[in-house]
């Protein structure tokens, strides 16, 4: 990559440092002179991504490359991961700078060092830190948030279709035609989208609907 230092890797995927990366600590910390903030914000910035990488490793998908550049950074990716599995990539990066501040935090109060540098490099670490993971959850495209809020959302829908497939299961076959036409009307927009069934909402209408058709053969039978 062209203007870029690789530091490091993780699982075979480069972790590069892009030269606009200092602009970007001098303008987050105010164009002022202030060593300390400059080196928290580069550590939040690879904690954030890694956060990513992280996830992305967890979720069965694969690293490509982790850049560090002025405006924060990118952890790209590739796999086959489910609508879920996107939101809690889009979270990994908050999730670990969350861990950072929840370390810092004891430190920096209870423990404060001594050195004016060390302390600055852990205020970086607690409170900016934190207004950076608060901006970065804003719901505004290219930021996390603009995926990462889906998520309350995806884990609703996924309960309900566990709900409704145990329902399925625990009902007499009778009486699964109109529970799977009631399903299939609740299900035909899921949550937030105006889109089509869900994958997960198409597998219980499908289940549904073999039960429904297996329950009128027998209602069938039975009157013949």
């Amino acid at each position: 990559m062209r203007g870029t230092w690789t530091i490091g890797r993780i699982r075979g995927a480069p972790i590069a440092l892009h030269w606009s990366l200092p602009l970007g600590a001098f303008f987050f910390g105010r164009m002022a002179w202030a060593p300390g903030f400059w080196i928290s914000f580069a550590v939040v910035v690879l904690v954030h991504e890694l956060g990513h990488a992280l996830v992305v490793r967890a979720t069965g998908n694969t690293v490509i490359h982790v850049l560090l550049h002025g405006l924060g950074g990118e952890c790209s990716w590739d796999g086959e991961a489910t609508r879920i599995e996107r939101a809690c990539i889009a979270w990994g990066g908050v999730w670990a700078q969350l861990v950072l501040a929840a370390i810092a935090f004891p430190i920096l109060y209870l423990a404060p060092p001594s050195s004016p540098l060390l302390y600055s490099v852990l205020a970086g670490f607690t409170w900016s830190n934190l207004y950076l993971a608060a901006f970065n959850l804003m719901p505004i495209p290219p930021l996390d948030g603009a995926q990462a809020w889906k998520l309350p959302g995806l884990l609703r829908e996924r309960w309900r279709a566990k709900r409704a497939r145990r329902a399925l299961a625990s009902r007499p076959a009778a009486k699964v035609l109109p529970f799977a036409r009631r399903l299939s009307a609740k299900e035909a927009y899921p949550l937030e989208d105006d889109g089509p069934l869900s994958n997960e909402a198409k597998r219980i209408v499908e289940q549904a609907t073999e039960i429904a058709k297996r329950a009128a053969q027998e209602e069938k039978e039975r009157k013949n």
